[in-house]
């Protein structure tokens, strides 16, 4: 059973950002969420190319996540056949004119409808239901289908099963008005009287707007085309190139399930996940901290674990505080004991086991859980993470950065070479890459101080402008060449 800070995390936090707008709140959101099972399908419509997630929407819920990405079908399975259900869809679409329309109907959206209601019924949370990608879909032969919008009945059919979602946040709910951007509303506005709040977003509905508001939904653009909440959002999914479609079609080894198919949806989630996870809170602090992060294959509470990290983040620089956000299971970790532990770590320059001994806790008993922390050091916000058992490195960093006559303290810069070091990739010396000129004209050296993963030494690369910095080690060099020559003998 999943425990309150997860399925409840809106109201744990409340007292924090209640009388905030939701825009400075982080949601987890999910992509394509209703298509964690296949049904209806064209012969090419796989497993692997179609399932983008694992779980059902209640466990996703469950989970953490706050924001849902329906594509409602209505699809006949044999041509001329009545419809089915309406379903959540996965098809090719734009793909129509080569291949047909290539896909399958997952969830259907009653179950949608029903486990958001079964979940809102015990727990006051704020759940966003974003309704698009809208058709109507014939199965035409075995290999292909055609798909057209949806005419006025199929509409109406489809307001009409939307409008049963329970605890919609209405018109009246709203105060009456129509057209503000939602992304100003606090969220007690929304949840604050301890009732859920469910808002249905439609896209493309081409009648009377009224039609929804009389139904409890809402359009998902104002009339100005402006989208209704408007959030910014971090896209953590990875699009299959053409290539990848087809491989991943044609793979024998989907036979065992797509998880065994390198090149399905939710393998190529899985290595986007492994490669930024290590980097996406530290991404944040450079570019800003997004409002809504999309993801396939939700399986644990990560997404959470890294929402509530930036949302507390995001607080601390809007009210220019340096404190420690540390985040464990998507638990806000408070323990001063922690605390201690990890500042320890920070300043001795080591790194930390994560384990429920080390963070004092365990938030989810039986769930694989990762540590998410933000901390500032050197005039830098630094963030780490790590999964269960695995060490948060607080000794891989970087020190300084002199590029020509100036230190440089940017957020961005930093990255780059934390992950340059990290992956041991040659960084070059440009202007773009260090965030400006701060001697035109001059030919600059930069010259970086740091410190490697698992070592206590500080270690010092230097290149000119327009050159490139290894920081291959000579022992690794002389590895790789040694590699290299037997390659080729």
């Amino acid at each position: 059973m999943a425990p309150d800070t997860s399925k409840r995390w809106m109201q744990t936090h409340r007292p924090i950002f209640g009388e905030l707008p939701i825009s400075e709140l982080c949601m987890p959101g999910s992509h394509d969420a209703g298509t964690y099972r296949r049904g209806y399908h064209t012969i090419f419509g796989t497993e692997s190319n179609v399932i983008t997630q694992t779980r059902s929407i209640f466990d996703q819920l469950e989970l953490g996540v706050r924001y849902f990405d329906i594509r409602p079908c209505l699809t006949s399975p044999k041509p001329n056949a009545e419809p089915g259900n309406w379903a959540c869809g996965h098809f090719t679409g734009e793909a129509s004119d080569k291949i047909g329309w290539q896909g399958a109907n997952c969830m259907e959206i009653r179950e949608v409808i029903d486990e958001v209601n079964r979940f809102t019924q015990d727990n006051a949370e704020l759940v966003i239901v974003e309704i698009s990608h809208i058709y109507r879909v014939f199965i035409d032969n075995p290999k292909s289908s055609t798909a057209r919008d949806p005419n006025d009945d199929e509409w109406n059919s489809l307001l009409n099963l939307l409008s049963e979602f329970r605890n919609l946040f209405t018109v009246d709910r709203a105060g009456g008005a129509k057209d503000r951007l939602m992304r100003d509303y606090t969220l007690n506005q929304f949840i604050g009287d301890g009732k859920a709040a469910v808002i249905v977003l439609v896209d493309g509905y081409p009648s009377n707007r009224d039609n929804l508001y009389n139904r409890g939904l809402w359009p998902m653009k104002l009339e100005d085309d402006q989208h209704r909440l408007s959030l910014r959002v971090e896209y953590l999914t990875r699009t299959a190139t053409p290539t990848e479609a087809v491989l991943s079609t044609l793979d024998i080894f989907q036979l065992f399930g797509p998880d065994h198919n390198y090149n399905s949806v939710l393998s190529l989630a899985k290595r986007t996940q492994e490669r930024e996870f290590p980097w996406l809170l530290q991404r944040f602090a450079g570019e800003g901290y997004p409002s809504v992060i999309w993801m396939d294959r939700i399986q644990n509470a990560d997404p959470l674990t890294f929402c509530i990290a930036t949302s507390y983040q995001h607080f601390n620089r809007s009210r220019k505080l340096n404190n420690m956000v540390v985040v464990y299971g998507g638990f806000l970790v408070t323990s001063s004991n922690a605390h201690d532990t990890i500042r320890n770590a920070i300043d001795s320059n080591k790194s930390l086991r994560v384990t429920n001994d080390t963070l004092g806790c365990d938030p989810w008993p039986g769930m694989t859980k990762s540590c998410a922390v933000f901390y500032e050091r050197d005039g830098l916000v630094k963030a780490r993470f790590a999964r269960e058992n695995y060490s948060l490195h607080f000794e891989q960093d970087v020190l300084s950065i002199e590029y020509g006559n100036r230190q440089i303290h940017d957020q961005n810069v930093y990255l780059r070479l934390l992950r340059a070091i990290a992956s041991r990739t040659r960084f070059t010396v440009d202007n773009n890459n260090l965030g400006g000129d701060p001697q035109p004209g001059v030919v600059k050296k930069c010259v970086v101080r740091f410190r490697d993963m698992n070592d206590d030494k500080i270690r010092e690369e230097k290149a000119d402008e327009g050159k490139t910095i290894d920081f291959e080690t000579w022992i690794e060099k002389l590895g790789n060449s040694l590699s290299n020559s037997h390659m080729y003998h």
